[in-house]
């Protein structure tokens, strides 16, 4: 807001000549596409949101720019902001493949003992990825009882890929990862590759109980590896394959108390009752294969 003014003789009262009120509407900022709302602008303003939340789309920027400075940026300068942005954070993405040699041998040097492997395909473009330090190695050892939980999930980067981990359960009742890869596809190689790298960053002959969603490539590669193992089915998985497949047939209330039974047979910590949980359980299907 701007005024000017002219001081009157004779006394302590000025005139006001022009007077420019507070601007408001936004000066064709509304615009996709103004000159001020460039990309690197756009990446200035979002690199601290994308800092914290990694995840941040391009589409959230559109709406927090709309949101905080009144401005209709295109979906085009929000995209290019958000690379910009990221390369300030993190580096040059197509770079960072050729310094997990780089990686590899600082972790070699820093953790004697932990296990880094890096696979490349015929092209010499990268295809796998694993790492098991040596500290997490014995924090499993002598801290974790001989059990794994084994899954797969989906890489959400502008290469993909599939993350594998294995992780155990500490003293606490807490996660404790062990290992973990990064494969381009989840199928039977990419598994077996892993098991194998597993077994071989492990130092004792422990039989584990491996628990799973049990995909039919990793149930084989790990009676590959692991021959002497066990293997469980994840609870959750096997609730959702249960609720899916039986409790379909069934109404609200009954749904509740067979999934309350199921609990109480994967909860069971002695053999007489886990027996007692699953009569009860068949009592209550009896139409049900066992």
């Amino acid at each position: 807001m701007h005024r000017f003014c002219k001081h009157l003789r004779g006394g302590g009262m000025f005139r006001i000549k022009t007077y420019v009120p507070p601007h408001t509407c936004g000066g064709g900022l509304r615009r996709a596409g103004h000159p001020k709302a460039g990309r690197k602008w756009v990446s200035e303003l979002v690199r601290d949101d994308l800092q914290v939340n990694p995840l941040f789309t391009a589409k959230d920027m559109r709406i927090q720019l709309n949101r905080r400075f009144g401005m209709n940026v295109s979906y085009d300068q929000s995209w290019h902001g958000k690379e910009i942005a990221n390369k300030e954070l993190h580096g040059n993405e197509f770079c960072s493949f050729d310094q997990m040699r780089w990686y590899k041998d600082a972790v070699e040097a820093t953790n004697p003992g932990s296990l880094v492997v890096i696979e490349t395909d015929s092209t010499q473009r990268f295809k796998y990825f694993f790492i098991c330090f040596r500290a997490c190695v014995e924090g499993f050892e002598t801290g974790c009882r001989p059990m794994l939980c084994v899954d797969a999930t989906f890489l959400k980067s502008r290469f993909q890929g599939i993350m594998l981990a294995a992780s155990a359960y500490n003293a606490e009742d807490k996660l404790y990862h062990v290992a973990f890869a990064v494969v381009n596809n989840e199928n039977y190689d990419s598994w077996l590759w892993f098991f194998t790298n597993l077994k071989n960053a492990l130092t004792s002959e422990r039989r584990i109980t491996f628990i799973s969603n049990r995909s039919r490539g990793l149930i084989a590669a790990v009676k590959q590896t692991f021959s002497d193992s066990y293997h469980s089915y994840c609870l959750r998985h096997l609730k959702m394959n249960f609720k899916s497949t039986v409790l379909r047939q069934y109404d609200k209330t009954r749904k509740e108390v067979l999934s309350s039974l199921l609990d109480s047979v994967a909860y069971s910590f002695t053999r007489v009752g886990y027996e007692k949980a699953l009569e009860d359980l068949i009592r209550e299907m009896p139409q049900a294969e066992v």
